[in-house]
């Protein structure tokens, strides 16, 4: 049964701050609270609804790692894993109404100790995809793999699964515009190091129509994945070690229909340390692909990283890094470009001699820096960016992550004009241990929507965008 428990919603500004079975997998329908719906007209930042999603004990191994809308706007898909000290982590995905925060339904995976890597929704909204890390049985043994599901969007039910290899860590998880493929991106072993595998699936069925495999005599991992607009080309980021433990930053193209490699760049930064790609997106037009995460610097601390490369060829346009104010470590975590194809806006942390700020860029299309801006939580300590979106008409970007404030930890979510960098809402949400992980703003531009852990909860957060 879902309770639906009203309460008064709390808003923050920017002015001020206010407190206040086939597949062995089990569809189950939980108890998740539920806020008051907004009133018709709400404000910027309103809190419009929370629902929580209740785990089993308060964890550092509990994660939320993607939250996407589909595409009509309707509905709100959340996966993460809940870790219980029986079994480990447990894969969960949940559905709800994006009007008002209640549960549709929720699923758990099939295997113990799963970690979720991401989640997508096909373009007609039938079918919800979700990817994560798991241990399942191969030849007798049980081992670490990729673990691909396909939902029934409306109702959970599962419709197929399959598993890559053993010894795999997932990455991310991508589809093609028209919804007939499903790409997967990650860590896999090669029997003695690890190596980029990228796997495309045919979503309808889940059968496996292509490998691409990318591998040095050490560790490669890949992090992130984007498809090209027209669906023609599928973009892989992450590390490479090159001699010794540095680690280069490897992009590589493949053909989307066949998985053969069109180009393939490395990014060593000026030390030759330490390189990361943690996030990477593809302008509207398709023309170029945006690579964000970190390079070090001296005495191995580390600066933003944002490369462009032609998507044809590989060819790197430009490259930008970013040293916060403090000279200490700083990492971006999030990337995306406006819908007309103009600015690229980046987000992570910055830290300075007390602490961690969050940290806003935004690009031209050309590489210039347009403008930055930073949020500082009332306790001057440790904030951080995690994800970042932009509205559908571009005039909007949108960060969440966390702060600490004085007594506990909050989400912190930030709506700047995209234009200029100028801070149009703060809202906060402030109920356990909570930290904000992925974030999605609805298609139609009603609503932005965050979701972490609060406590032992996963906690999905909806706010009136405008």
């Amino acid at each position: 049964m879902v309770s639906v428990v009203h309460r008064t919603s709390r808003s923050f500004w920017a002015s001020g701050r206010a407190r206040g079975n086939t597949f062995g997998i089990v569809v189950t329908i939980v108890l998740v609270s539920v806020v008051a719906v907004q009133p018709a007209a709400a404000t910027a930042g309103t809190e419009q609804w929370v629902a929580r999603l209740p785990g089993p004990s308060a964890t550092a191994l509990n994660h939320v790692a993607g939250l996407t809308i589909s595409p009509e706007g309707s509905r709100v898909f959340v996966t993460g894993d809940l870790y219980d000290s029986s079994i480990g982590s447990r894969l969960r995905t949940a559905a709800y109404d994006a009007s008002t925060g209640t549960q549709l339904w929720s699923n758990d995976g099939p295997d113990a100790e799963s970690q979720a890597a991401g989640v997508r929704v096909s373009p007609d909204g039938a079918k919800v995809f979700v990817l994560c890390s798991s241990y399942g049985r191969h030849n007798g043994s049980v081992s670490r793999d990729y673990l691909t599901i396909a939902y029934d969007a409306a109702t959970g039910a599962p419709i197929w699964k399959k598993r890559y290899r053993p010894g795999d860590t997932a990455g991310a998880i991508g589809m093609s515009p028209d919804g007939s493929t499903v790409f997967i991106t990650g860590a896999s072993s090669d029997g003695v190091w690890t190596d980029y595998a990228t796997v495309a699936y045919k979503a309808s069925n889940g059968h496996r129509l292509w490998t691409a495999r990318y591998g040095r005599p050490a560790e490669d991992a890949a992090r992130t994945l984007s498809v090209s607009p027209d669906g023609s080309r599928v973009f892989v980021s992450g590390f490479s070690v090159s001699t010794g433990t540095s680690r280069d930053i490897v992009t590589i193209g493949y053909n989307a229909a066949t998985g053969h490699e069109l180009w393939r760049t490395r990014y060593d930064g000026s030390v030759h340390r330490e390189d990361q790609a943690n996030a990477m997106t593809v302008s509207p037009d398709g023309s170029q692909v945006f690579v964000t995460g970190y390079s070090d610097r001296s005495k191995r601390l580390r600066n933003f990283v944002t490369l462009a490369y032609g998507a044809k060829t590989g060819k790197q346009r430009w490259v930008r890094g970013y040293q916060g104010p403090g000279g200490f470590n700083n990492n971006a975590k999030a990337i995306v470009v406006s819908p007309a194809g103009s600015r690229v806006f980046v987000a992570g942390y910055r830290s300075g001699y007390v602490g961690r700020d969050f940290e806003t860029l935004a690009y031209s299309f050309a590489g210039k820096r347009l403008w930055r801006r930073a949020y500082n939580g009332p306790a001057n300590d440790f904030d951080q960016a995690t994800a970042i979106g932009v509205s559908p008409a571009g005039g909007r970007v949108y960060v969440t992550g966390f702060r600490n404030d004085v007594t506990n930890r909050d989400y912190a979510t930030l709506a700047y004009r995209a234009s200029s960098g100028g801070t149009l809402w703060h809202a906060f949400y402030d109920q356990d241990k909570d930290g904000a992980s992925a974030l999605a703003v609805n298609p139609n531009g009603s609503a932005v929507y965050v979701s972490g852990m609060s406590g032992a909860d996963i906690t999905t957060v909806s706010y009136s965008s405008s």
